[in-house]
């Protein structure tokens, strides 16, 4: 039986790939693969930074943004296909 459905945010990943452009992690605990996708080219992701098996968690950029300092227009806030997901850094 499968149980309830959880947001991508509150699960953990372990990461399975790197590449400068792209990030590929598994879910723990729904064994989903979802690619990151790095937008900021300038900063390629590299092994040493997310070395195979590490464990990352996501945060959602429309809610964690005020912790960055950031503001969000509200134009953009209900257009959440405006962001890219990140991974979580320790």
């Amino acid at each position: 039986m499968k149980g309830a459905e959880t947001s991508i945010f509150e699960q953990q990943y372990r990461v399975v790939a790197v590449e400068s452009d792209r990030l590929p992690v598994q879910g723990i605990l729904s064994g989903e693969v979802l690619t990151i996708i790095n937008i900021e080219l300038a900063t390629p992701l590299t092994p040493e930074d997310y070395p195979l098996g590490k464990l990352t968690a996501l945060t959602d950029p429309s809610t964690d943004a005020s912790e960055l300092g950031l503001s969000i227009p509200d134009d953009l806030q209900a257009n959440s296909e405006n962001f890219a997901v990140a991974p979580k850094r320790a």
